[in-house]
């Protein structure tokens, strides 16, 4: 790997070791304490580039380009949005989040290997702390969340789900971090990473992290064997997917098709189902424009009873890229498939093993946004950045 020479400010590298040793163990107790981390970080490498005279080149990335597109069409969108008044709530809100993550994935960018390699010791421990809390918690029937995060009425029936943001933020990370130990020279340690994160997310009750820690590592090691040429192939499947996700729902995995060939699937999933059953259809009827930003709660007849308490769509459609198609139409799809095509095409010109830990970063975080939260829940969208800007600040750019 090629050494690149330093070129930023040492208040840099403090300020994003302080972000990596973090974010891991705020997800954990303040998952929503990620916006706070977020505006933090943004606003200090806003100062400091701004003082370098190196902001511009942030806005000048192609991801900058389509957020701030992406930004334009979502705006324009709550002029037909179902409620326009909660629509511009969301929009406001989203502006300063999508600013903060460009600025802050920006300044990650700006740094050089060697820099990366100071401050990947601190996402180590980061991710380390994190695991040891987790492992704890599942371990001792929560001891300290039960003083840390209070609920009215209590912790939830299932009290461990109150981890599943943490534990998604473990499967996304986790690549990324064994990649830093690896070039540190220490498999062992690496290793037992890996297995430890594997020990702690099946613990959880998060079903969908555990599908995502699953995903992504086998998209490690397939990267890892076919390299660029693997990594394009994945590209083009995932843009595809993203182009053509209203379709499956109605025509692959509809609800009848799946409870004729899997009449023991549990009913939670079958609700799941359901729900982008009825999403799809909604997509159809408004396919180029869509419904409007932050929409989904207000879909005419999504609040229509199934059975007991369960609706045809609880305030979004629990698949993040449903949610973009519904809310802002084909445009919207475009523009979240050029985002993630631009992430994945940009991994190209990273070392082996950093292109493979990026890439299983991406498509953990991915398989979280197809299941869980809404897509515009103001942590989820600070939590995705910051998992984007900690993946950039460990998977490097230098050629092999």
């Amino acid at each position: 790997m090629t050494e690149q020479t330093p070129t930023t400010h040492p208040a840099h590298v403090r300020l994003f070791s302080y972000l990596c040793l973090l974010v891991m163990p705020l997800s954990v107790y303040a998952p929503k304490g990620e916006v706070i981390l977020l505006g933090l970080a943004s606003l200090g490498m806003l100062f400091l580039m701004a003082r370098d005279k190196k902001l511009a080149e942030v806005f000048r990335s192609p991801l900058a380009t389509v957020l701030m597109l992406g930004l334009f069409w979502s705006g324009a969108t709550t002029f037909w949005a179902v409620q326009m008044r909660d629509s511009w709530d969301g929009w406001t809100s989203l502006t300063l989040l999508f600013v903060a993550v460009v600025v802050t994935w920006g300044a990650a960018r700006q740094l050089s290997d060697k820099e990366r390699q100071q401050v990947g010791k601190w996402a180590v421990w980061g991710l380390w702390t994190a695991l040891v809390l987790l492992a704890v918690e599942f371990a001792f029937d929560m001891p300290l969340a039960r003083i840390f995060r209070s609920y009215p009425g209590g912790l939830p029936p299932t009290p461990e789900t109150i981890f599943n943001a943490s534990l998604g933020m473990v499967t996304a990370m986790l690549w990324p971090t064994v990649v830093w130990l690896w070039q540190a020279g220490r498999r062992l340690p690496a290793g037992f990473t890996v297995l430890a994160a594997f020990a702690v997310v099946f613990m959880g009750e998060g079903a969908s992290a555990q599908l995502a820690l699953v995903v992504a590592s086998v998209v490690f090691f397939l990267i890892l064997v076919t390299g660029r040429k693997g990594l394009t192939i994945l590209a083009a499947l995932v843009t595809i997917g993203v182009l053509a996700a209203p379709v499956l729902p109605l025509k692959v995995i509809s609800t009848a098709q799946v409870e004729a060939n899997y009449p023991g699937l549990k009913h939670s999933a079958l609700h799941r189902i359901k729900i982008w059953e009825f999403t799809a259809e909604r997509i159809a009827e408004k396919p180029f424009i869509g419904w409007g930003l932050d929409s989904s709660r207000n879909i005419p007849g999504g609040n229509q009873i199934i059975t007991g308490t369960e609706t045809y769509l609880p305030l979004h459609p629990h698949n993040g890229v449903l949610q973009v198609w519904l809310e802002l139409g084909a445009v919207g799809a475009a523009l979240l498939a050029a985002l993630v095509l631009i992430c994945l095409i940009g991994l190209r010109k990273s070392g082996t093993i950093n292109r493979a830990g990026g890439t299983a970063a991406l498509m953990g975080a991915l398989t979280i946004l197809c299941l869980s939260f809404g897509i515009w829940q103001n942590w989820w969208v600070a939590t995705l950045g910051l998992m984007a800007v900690l993946t950039a600040l460990q998977t490097g750019k230098s050629e092999t």
